[in-house]
């Protein structure tokens, strides 16, 4: 648990590092890391969806963290297609709904190039 919580403290310290390295253990760790805070949100928004204006507070915090997190996600994903010897442009097949998720995975799941 204290090297999750690590690996996430340093995936928002390394927010804007597109250019060094992440090997596949802790990319993965910070991306469970990442989809934990994402369920306890969504936890938290729906026992608050029926309070009024507490609930809208929620929704408004839970898609404020989600925004603020997309770069700090580009830029792990980068560094993880660096460490691939791939180019941080292949983010961009991202933008291809499933087919470019499914490439973006495996090219993630592959060990690191010396």
């Amino acid at each position: 648990m204290d090297q999750l919580i690590a690996l996430y403290k340093r995936f928002w310290e390394q927010w804007s590092d597109f250019e060094g390295k992440t090997t596949v253990t802790p990319f993965w760790l910070t991306v469970l890391a990442h989809f934990i805070v994402i369920i306890i949100l969504t936890i938290v928004q729906f026992i608050f969806s029926y309070v009024p204006l507490l609930g809208d507070l929620v929704n408004a915090l839970s898609l404020l963290y989600l925004f603020v997190s997309l770069v700090p996600l580009l830029a792990i994903g980068a560094r993880r297609l660096n460490d691939t010897k791939r180019s941080p442009l292949l983010l961009l097949l991202w933008l291809i709904p499933l087919v470019g998720w499914i490439i973006l995975v495996v090219f993630w799941v592959q060990e690191s190039k010396a």
